[in-house]
């Protein structure tokens, strides 16, 4: 079989920003959770945090964050699944899954 017309791209996406997965210096727990996280760091400040669907579509945000302190996340109303959650620190940004039951 001959298959004719089709063409196939490939494009790789580039990060322009440092990631950091699983650090040592970030913690979010509980996890898995009923929508309620513990967003623990170590890592000077934290400007942002975000979390985005299993597509990539940003669902939370918030800028009020804690600087060099424990942050309560609640995010219950969010649909039972996988997200990722996105921590913008000072110098790096770190990057972890994160399951609601």
């Amino acid at each position: 079989m001959v298959v004719m017309g089709i063409s196939c791209r490939w494009n790789q996406n580039t990060s322009i920003a440092d990631t950091e997965q699983n650090s040592q210096q970030v913690a979010v727990f509980p996890n898995p959770s009923t929508g309620k996280f513990t967003v623990s760091a170590n890592i000077g400040s934290i400007n942002a945090i975000e979390i985005y669907n299993a597509m990539g579509t940003k669902v939370f945000s918030t800028s009020k964050v804690k600087l060099l302190a424990v942050n309560e996340l609640d995010i219950s109303d969010l649909a039972k699944g996988m997200y990722f959650i996105k921590i913008d620190g000072r110098e790096k940004i770190y990057s972890e899954k994160i399951l609601i039951e």
